[in-house]
Parts: structure tokens; sequence; C-alpha cells
């Protein structure tokens, strides 16, 4: 027996009994975490939609302007908490298209994945990037218009001179802007658009960039 050193799975004619029930396995276990990082998705959003707004206007009643400087903040990890768990349902569901479905199904017809990726079947995902985008503009600029205003506040109790003043401003109004075109710019990029999506890859495009940097070259 030659040893071709190939990682690729069997043909679907050679699948045995213990194959398939390890494959059915993983599908089902692949099912379940997809339905837990849905649920998982939902809770952030709910949490994101009315969970921040009420913690703001806290800050704000109780005179926490900690809170409220910190308000934008927020809502940026919320909006990547929901792109990562974006990602990993379809990271799940590519393994089951690429991996599972056409093995158990023996390529002679399409599991609900390959279904998915037809034309005009992930309007969902598209519906879904367009909703967070929404949200996370609308919701950023009045947090980030109210942080700058209590944040001119406790510069107050500085007693800085005027241009001081205005330099801390403006650069606290520049850290906020760039955040929220930065931050727009990657929702939009890498919101996962299904189980085909090139996010990952970018994603590890990213990380090595960071490490390139990093490294001083």
């Amino acid at each position: 027996m030659s040893s071709t050193g190939s990682t690729q799975p069997p043909p679907p004619n050679l699948l045995d009994d213990t194959s398939r029930d390890f494959l059915c396995a993983e599908y089902r276990a692949l099912r379940d975490e997809i339905l837990a990082l849905e649920d998982r998705g939902m809770k952030i959003q709910i949490a994101g939609l009315s969970g921040i707004p009420s913690l703001i206007a806290a800050g704000d009643l109780l005179k926490l302007p900690f809170l409220i400087i910190f308000g934008p903040v927020i809502i940026l990890v919320a909006s990547l908490m929901t792109i990562f768990t974006q990602d990993s349902i379809m990271r799940d569901g590519a393994y089951i298209k690429d991996h599972i479905e056409p093995r158990l199904l023996q390529d002679r017809s399409w599991g609900w994945e390959h279904f998915l990726q037809e034309p005009g079947h992930r309007r969902v995902e598209q519906y879904t990037r367009l909703s967070v985008v929404l949200a996370f503009a609308f919701y950023y600029i009045g947090a980030a218009i109210l942080a700058c205003i209590r944040f001119s506040q406790a510069l107050v109790y500085l007693h800085l001179s005027q241009r001081w003043y205005s330099i801390a401003v403006d650069v606290a109004a520049m850290i906020y802007g760039s955040a929220f075109v930065w931050a727009s710019i990657f929702i939009h990029s890498y919101f996962p658009k299904g189980t085909d999506s090139a996010s990952q890859t970018k994603t590890k495009s990213i990380w090595s960039l960071f490490k390139w940097l990093r490294s001083g070259h």
C-alpha cells in the first residue's frame, strides 16, 4: 500500500458504517452549535438594542460620566460580537457543506447548506448585515455626540486653558469619528454573507498584517 500523504477524505463509495456514524454525530453536534450560536446572537442583539441605551441613560441619570464616555466603545464591542457570532455560524455551515453533506449524500443530491448558497437564498443574511450597520450607525453617532458633550463638561473640572480644552475636545471627537469610520467599513466588509464568505481569510490576513507591524518591519 502506497502512502501519498494526502489528507483528503476517502471517496463516497468507501464510506463505511463507522465513518457514516461519525459524520452523523458531527452533523448533529454542529447543528446544535449553530442553534446555540443563533440564540446567543439574538441575545446580543436584544441586549444591544435595549440594554445599551438603558445603561447610557442610567449613567446620565446617576451622574456617572464614564458610562456615557465609554458608551460608544460598548456599542462597538456589541457589534463586533455580532459579527464574530455570525462568522462562527457560517464556519459551521461551511464544514457541513464541504465535508459532511457530499459524503453522506454521496453527491446524489444537495443538502440544506448547498441549497442556501443558491442565488436568492441568502437574503436574510443580507438584510441582517444592513440592519446591523444601520443600528450601529444610529446608536454610535448618538452615543458619541452625548459622550463628547459629557467629556467636555468633565474637562471643566481640570481647569484647563481654553487652548488645551479645545485640543482635548477635538482629539476625543477625532477618536470617536475614526472609530466610527473604521467600524462601519469593518462591519460592512466582514459581515459574513454565506458559507462561501471570505471573511475568515480576510481576518487571517489582518492578523498577519498586525503581526508584521508588531515585528517592526
